[in-house]
């Protein structure tokens, strides 16, 4: 029950996780320059997601960082190769 929690599981909840902490931030830095007329301004965050340039490219960064790094180590059914084969029992050139 673990070892399948650990191999199957696992992988796509990190996965997910990860692409959709990416993809909030990308929706941020869309969403929030045409939604800042109906969201209340006593929210801290929607001014600098709105007017700042440096948070809208870090968060563009960052986003897209997320999603690079949820493809390249959580990608799901991805099997880690195994070796049947003992280990030589001596070195070789």
């Amino acid at each position: 029950m673990l070892q399948g929690l650990r191999d199957v599981w696992l992988p796509w909840l990190l996965f997910l996780g990860t692409i959709s902490v990416g993809v909030v931030l990308l929706a941020l830095v869309i969403a929030v320059p045409f939604a800042i007329e109906h969201i209340p301004a006593t929210v801290p965050l929607v001014p600098m997601y709105a007017d700042d340039g440096a948070v809208r490219r870090t968060s563009i960064a960052a986003g897209l960082g997320l999603i690079v790094t949820a493809c390249v180590f959580f990608r799901p059914g991805r099997r880690m190769p195994t070796s049947k084969k003992p280990p030589p029992d001596m070195a070789g050139a």
